[in-house]
C-alpha cells in the first residue's frame, strides 16, 4: 500500500514540474478567447466575420479566439473592410513568466507569446462606413484607425474563410 501512494505522490510531482517547464503563466490561467462587442455605423445589413465565422450586429458581445488579428466589416452598400484588431500585450503574464518559468522565463516568453494567450482585446470595436475609421475602446484607452482601404476580394476571402490578410 505504501509503495501505491509513493508511485502517486512521484506521477503527481512529475505532472507538476511538466506543466510549470513546458507551459506559461497566461497558458494555463488565461482564457483563450474574449469577449469583443462590434457596432457599424450604419448597422442595416452590416455583418462581421471573426475567425471564419459570420455575424450579425445585435449587441452582443462575441467571443473571439486570442489569436485573431483582424475582423472583417462587411455591408451591402459600402463594401468589404478588413479591421485590425487593437491587441496589448498584458504586461502582468510577461512578468509572472519570467519570475515563475524556468530559464528566467523564456519557456514561459516563448509559450505564451506563441499561444496569443497574454494579449488584451478591446472591448468594443465600431467601424464607419461613411468614413473608413474603426474606433476600438477599452477600460483604459479609445484608439482610432483612420482610413482603412476596401478590402480586396481575396483579403475579404481569406478572412471569411478564418484566415488572416497577412496569408
Amino acid at each position: 500500500m505504501n509503495n501505491v501512494n509513493s508511485v502517486r505522490v512521484a506521477a503527481l510531482l512529475m505532472l507538476g514540474v511538466a506543466i510549470t517547464t513546458t507551459s506559461g503563466c497566461a497558458t494555463i490561467f488565461a482564457q483563450n478567447e474574449s469577449d469583443i462587442r462590434f457596432k457599424a455605423e450604419p448597422s442595416d445589413g452590416t455583418t462581421v466575420y471573426v475567425a471564419g465565422k459570420k455575424y450579425a450586429l445585435d449587441g452582443e458581445p462575441i467571443s473571439v479566439p486570442k489569436k485573431t488579428k483582424e475582423v472583417l466589416f462587411s455591408n451591402p452598400t459600402y463594401g468589404d473592410f478588413a479591421v485590425p484588431l487593437d491587441r496589448n500585450v498584458n504586461g502582468g503574464w510577461v512578468a509572472l513568466d519570467i519570475l515563475f518559468t524556468p530559464g528566467f522565463g523564456l519557456s514561459g516568453l516563448i509559450v505564451d507569446g506563441s499561444t496569443s494567450k497574454w494579449y488584451n482585446y478591446p472591448a468594443t470595436v465600431k467601424f464607419d462606413f461613411s468614413q473608413s475609421t474603426a474606433y476600438q475602446t477599452s477600460a483604459r484607452k479609445v484608439t482610432h484607425t483612420k482610413k482603412i482601404a476596401i478590402a480586396t476580394p481575396q483579403i475579404a476571402d481569406a478572412i471569411r474563410n478564418g484566415g488572416t490578410k497577412s496569408k
